[in-house]
Protein backbone atom coordinates (compact mmCIF):
# COMPACT_ATOMS: atom_id res chain seq x y z
CA UNK A 1 0.00 0.00 0.00
CA UNK A 2 2.85 2.39 0.77
CA UNK A 3 4.36 1.84 -2.66
CA UNK A 4 1.01 2.61 -4.27
CA UNK A 5 0.88 5.92 -2.39
CA UNK A 6 4.46 6.67 -3.49
CA UNK A 7 3.44 5.91 -7.08
CA UNK A 8 0.42 8.19 -6.87
CA UNK A 9 2.47 11.02 -5.38
CA UNK A 10 5.22 10.57 -7.97
CA UNK A 11 2.74 10.51 -10.85
CA UNK A 12 0.95 13.61 -9.58
CA UNK A 13 4.26 15.42 -9.08
CA UNK A 14 5.41 14.62 -12.61
CA UNK A 15 2.02 15.64 -14.01
CA UNK A 16 1.98 18.92 -12.09
CA UNK A 17 5.53 19.75 -13.15
CA UNK A 18 4.72 19.09 -16.81
CA UNK A 19 1.53 21.15 -16.66
CA UNK A 20 3.24 24.00 -14.78
CA UNK A 21 6.11 24.15 -17.28
CA UNK A 22 3.62 24.12 -20.16
CA UNK A 23 1.73 26.99 -18.61
CA UNK A 24 4.93 28.97 -18.00
CA UNK A 25 6.11 28.20 -21.53
CA UNK A 26 2.88 29.59 -22.96
CA UNK A 27 3.11 32.75 -20.86
CA UNK A 28 6.74 33.34 -21.86
CA UNK A 29 5.91 32.68 -25.53
CA UNK A 30 3.13 35.25 -25.40
CA UNK A 31 5.50 37.73 -23.78
CA UNK A 32 8.09 37.05 -26.49
CA UNK A 33 5.63 37.69 -29.33
CA UNK A 34 3.99 40.82 -27.89
CA UNK A 35 5.52 42.90 -30.67
CA UNK A 36 4.01 40.68 -33.38
CA UNK A 37 0.22 40.65 -32.94
CA UNK A 38 -0.28 38.10 -35.71
CA UNK A 39 1.62 35.48 -33.71
CA UNK A 40 -0.02 36.12 -30.33
CA UNK A 41 -3.34 34.45 -31.17
CA UNK A 42 -1.51 31.47 -32.67
CA UNK A 43 0.73 31.19 -29.60
CA UNK A 44 -2.21 31.42 -27.21
CA UNK A 45 -4.27 28.81 -29.07
CA UNK A 46 -1.28 26.48 -29.39
CA UNK A 47 -0.48 26.86 -25.69
CA UNK A 48 -4.05 26.23 -24.59
CA UNK A 49 -4.35 23.18 -26.86
CA UNK A 50 -1.07 21.75 -25.60
CA UNK A 51 -2.07 22.42 -21.99
CA UNK A 52 -5.46 20.73 -22.39
CA UNK A 53 -3.90 17.67 -24.06
CA UNK A 54 -1.36 17.36 -21.29
CA UNK A 55 -3.99 17.71 -18.55
CA UNK A 56 -6.07 15.01 -20.23
CA UNK A 57 -3.06 12.70 -20.48
CA UNK A 58 -2.23 13.18 -16.80
CA UNK A 59 -5.84 12.39 -15.88
CA UNK A 60 -5.80 9.25 -18.03
CA UNK A 61 -2.48 8.22 -16.46
CA UNK A 62 -4.02 8.71 -13.04
CA UNK A 63 -6.87 6.42 -14.06
CA UNK A 64 -4.31 3.76 -14.99
CA UNK A 65 -4.25 3.91 -18.79
CA UNK A 66 -0.83 2.74 -20.01
CA UNK A 67 -1.28 4.31 -23.46
CA UNK A 68 -1.52 7.76 -21.86
CA UNK A 69 1.72 7.14 -19.98
CA UNK A 70 3.50 6.28 -23.23
CA UNK A 71 2.13 9.32 -25.06
CA UNK A 72 3.09 11.58 -22.15
CA UNK A 73 6.60 10.10 -22.15
CA UNK A 74 6.95 10.75 -25.88
CA UNK A 75 5.77 14.34 -25.42
CA UNK A 76 8.23 14.84 -22.57
CA UNK A 77 11.07 13.36 -24.64
CA UNK A 78 10.30 15.55 -27.69
CA UNK A 79 9.96 18.62 -25.48
CA UNK A 80 13.28 17.81 -23.89
CA UNK A 81 14.99 17.49 -27.27
CA UNK A 82 13.48 20.75 -28.52
CA UNK A 83 14.53 22.58 -25.36
CA UNK A 84 18.02 21.12 -25.64
CA UNK A 85 18.28 22.40 -29.22
CA UNK A 86 17.04 25.81 -28.12
CA UNK A 87 19.64 25.79 -25.35
CA UNK A 88 22.45 25.13 -27.81
CA UNK A 89 21.41 28.10 -29.94
CA UNK A 90 20.56 30.54 -27.14
CA UNK A 91 22.76 29.45 -24.26
CA UNK A 92 19.89 30.01 -21.81
CA UNK A 93 20.71 27.75 -18.85
CA UNK A 94 17.06 27.53 -17.75
CA UNK A 95 16.22 25.65 -20.96
CA UNK A 96 18.86 23.06 -20.11
CA UNK A 97 17.45 22.60 -16.61
CA UNK A 98 13.88 22.18 -17.88
CA UNK A 99 15.11 19.76 -20.55
CA UNK A 100 16.78 17.61 -17.90
CA UNK A 101 13.66 17.72 -15.71
CA UNK A 102 11.54 16.55 -18.66
CA UNK A 103 13.97 13.71 -19.41
CA UNK A 104 14.06 12.55 -15.79
CA UNK A 105 10.26 12.79 -15.54
CA UNK A 106 9.77 10.68 -18.65
CA UNK A 107 12.30 8.12 -17.44
CA UNK A 108 10.57 7.91 -14.07
CA UNK A 109 7.20 7.41 -15.73
CA UNK A 110 8.58 4.49 -17.71
CA UNK A 111 10.75 2.81 -15.10
CA UNK A 112 9.26 3.49 -11.66
CA UNK A 113 7.81 0.35 -10.07
CA UNK A 114 5.75 2.58 -7.77
CA UNK A 115 4.02 4.29 -10.68
CA UNK A 116 3.50 0.95 -12.38
CA UNK A 117 1.87 -0.51 -9.27
CA UNK A 118 -0.31 2.55 -8.78
CA UNK A 119 -1.47 2.54 -12.40
CA UNK A 120 -2.16 -1.20 -12.31
CA UNK A 121 -4.28 -0.80 -9.18
CA UNK A 122 -6.09 2.18 -10.67
CA UNK A 123 -6.81 0.28 -13.88
CA UNK A 124 -8.29 -2.68 -11.98
CA UNK A 125 -10.84 -0.51 -10.13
Amino acid sequence: MKSEIKGRNLLLTIGCIAILFDLLSTVFSIYTFLEEPSLISYTISQGIFRLLIEIALVIFCYKGNAWAKWILCVILAFSSIILLLQYTSSGNFILLIISIIYLVSGALLLTSPYIKEFMTNQNSK
